[in-house]
């Protein structure tokens, strides 16, 4: 069957759409009707790590002959996945457009890669691709799209930058910032006074401001998440004033983050309780005696500046949330929606909200809304040629909840 769509996105006026499925994007134009533009599918071998660790070997030993000036040394196996190991899936992991929206910026699964590519009237054009040290969990850009500020899983935070076509070895990348945990999100955001501040976010409850370029002087912490933080915004239209963040807790919280300060907590535990499935219930080995513990946690957030609001999406839940969010950051939710199937991811701009859902037909969602109504997109489900084993776990699409600490005891 076909892959579903991880990720998607939207340009400003809603007339390109991108589409990740596995390790395929594809560029669609609209908005009245998608018509297919272009794709890009990642080639590198599923086995790059595999093999960076043969030529690694490879030199080593080498090295040995020359100085032992022996050729006892016997030289290194091409290392092989054993017998009966599960087919590598290479994910494109995260897509986001540059702010001018002249280049689009995609993380590769194989080589842990920032691609880059120029966007010339939806097709894309790549400029460069730079390999990291980890697999990355978040990018985002400088305010003058200059620098890629990349997070990786590890904890680190590396400046790449956008346009030079000169590719640094990975040995050779030093982190601008980093966390004794593991990252979730990075944000590059500024003061509307001249000064920029990179926001990034941890599985240790932390968001950590930072100023830019001079990533080592913290400039605030903001502490009231007692799980994980998954996603952050700052809405367009709260005069960089306001950020929004969210996660494995049962709240989402609302910050005057310049001035460090909480501005409302929105409780969404009992809104959420009638559309709670057998896929939400906690692992058998941390359920409650009754087993009927439910655990979720927030995915996505996405801004609809259009209309000053939030919309919330879920882990493995089949309906998503709309948040009001005043100009000083009040949060209101507005109105919940139930949908079809599950949902993995949305992207917002314009008039419409697009939402890509695991279902039968592993379709696209697009809303209008101004009156909410949904049409499934079978013209880009079509031109989906990526396939999927359905016995395989989406972990790319559902993986939110697993940032979730447990106690063994």
């Amino acid at each position: 069957m076909k892959h579903p769509f991880q990720k998607v996105l939207l340009n400003s006026d809603a007339s390109l759409l991108f589409a990740a499925a596995g390790n395929k994007v594809y560029v669609f134009s609209g908005p009245e009707s998608w018509k297919l533009v272009d794709s890009w599918v990642d080639t590198v071998d599923p086995n790059y790590s595999l093999i960076k660790e043969y030529e690694a070997r490879i030199q080593r030993y080498e090295q040995e002959v020359k100085e032992s000036g022996s050729t006892d040394h016997r030289p290194p196996k091409v290392p092989t996945p054993g017998a009966g190991a599960p087919a590598k899936i290479c994910y494109i992991r995260d897509i986001q457009l540059s702010r001018n929206e002249k280049y689009l910026i995609l993380t590769t699964d194989t080589d842990k890669a920032v691609v880059v590519f120029e966007i010339i009237d939806g097709h894309l054009k790549e400029v460069k691709r730079q390999p990291l040290p980890k697999r990355t969990c978040s990018i985002t850009t400088s305010l003058d799209d200059t620098k890629i500020l990349v997070g990786d899983k590890f904890g680190d935070v590396y400046s790449v930058d956008t346009l030079d076509p000169e590719i640094v070895s990975e040995k050779d990348l030093v982190p601008v910032l980093g966390h004794v945990s593991m990252l979730t999100s990075v944000l590059n955001i500024g003061n509307g006074s001249g000064k920029e501040f990179v926001i990034t976010t941890d599985r240790d409850e932390h968001i950590r401001i930072s100023q830019f370029p001079k990533s080592y002087v913290i400039e605030n912490w903001l502490f009231e998440h007692e799980e994980f933080i998954s996603s952050i915004v700052a809405p367009q239209w709260c005069d960089n004033k306001v950020l929004i963040s969210a996660g494995g807790d049962k709240f989402i919280c609302s910050w005057n983050w310049q001035e460090g300060s909480l501005v409302d907590k929105f409780d969404y535990s009992a809104d959420i309780e009638p559309f709670l499935t057998a896929e939400n219930l906690a692992p058998s080995r941390f359920q409650n005696e009754e087993g009927d513990l439910m655990e979720y946690a927030v995915s996505q957030l996405i801004q609809v500046p259009k209309l000053n609001k939030l919309v919330v999406l879920f882990d493995r839940l089949a309906a998503f949330f709309v948040v009001s969010v005043s100009a000083d950051g009040k949060l209101a939710l507005d109105k919940s929606v139930s949908v079809s199937s599950t949902i993995i991811c949305g992207a917002a701009n314009n008039n419409r909200l697009i939402l890509s859902v695991k279902g039968d037909e592993n379709c696209l969602l697009e809303y209008n809304l101004e009156n909410w109504e949904h049409k499934e997109l079978t013209e880009v489900y079509g031109c989906n040629d990526v396939e999927w084993n359905e016995k395989g776990d989406l972990f790319a699409s559902f993986s939110v909840n697993q940032l979730r600490k447990r106690s063994e005891h």
